[in-house]
C-alpha cells in the first residue's frame, strides 16, 4: 500500500463505524486464516481437530470463518496450547493495525511451534512435533474407533 492509499484509508477511518468495522474485520480475517493454516499444516481435517479439542466440527469451522468473529479468548488459548504456539491479544493504535495488515502475507501466516521457534537464539532439534503429534492423535482416533 503506497502512502496515497494509506492517506485515503486514514480519511475513511475517521468515520467511527467504518473504523470499528475495519478493525473487527482485520481481527476476524487474521484469526481465521491463521487457524486454518495451523490445522492444515498439522494435516488434520476439521472433524479430526474437533475430536482432539473436544468440540464440534462446526466450532472449528466457525473459528476458520472470517465472517464469524465472535471467538472467546479461552477458545483461542485452547488452540494455541494444542498447536504449541503463543497467543497475543492486546490493544493497539489503529495505524499499527494498518501497518500490520499491509505486511500480512503468506510468510506471516507461518507460525513456528515451540520446537521450531528460532527466536531463542539457538537452533532447536529438528523433531517434527506436528508429525509426531499427528501420529499420536491418529493412534488415539484409532483406539477410540476400536472401543
Amino acid at each position: 500500500m503506497n502512502s496515497n492509499s494509506k492517506h485515503k484509508l486514514h480519511t475513511k477511518l475517521k468515520d467511527k463505524p467504518y473504523r470499528d468495522a475495519f478493525v473487527g474485520a482485520r481481527i476476524s480475517q487474521t484469526i481465521a486464516l491463521q487457524a486454518r493454516v495451523l490445522r492444515q499444516k498439522a494435516g488434520l481435517s476439521q472433524q479430526e481437530l474437533a475430536k482432539d479439542l473436544g468440540t464440534s466440527q462446526n466450532a472449528v469451522f466457525r473459528l476458520e470463518n472470517p465472517q464469524y468473529g465472535n471467538h472467546s479468548i479461552s477458545t483461542l488459548k485452547k488452540w494455541a496450547s494444542y498447536f504449541n504456539v503463543g497467543l497475543v491479544v492486546r490493544f493497539a493504535p489503529v495505524s499499527e493495525i494498518i501497518d500490520w495488515s499491509i505486511k500480512l502475507g503468506p510468510e506471516s501466516m507461518e507460525i513456528a511451534d515451540f520446537d521450531h521457534d528460532r527466536g531463542f537464539g539457538q537452533r532447536r532439534g529438528r523433531v517434527k512435533r506436528i508429525a509426531m503429534q499427528g501420529s499420536a492423535e491418529q493412534a488415539k482416533r484409532t483406539a477410540r474407533k476400536a472401543s
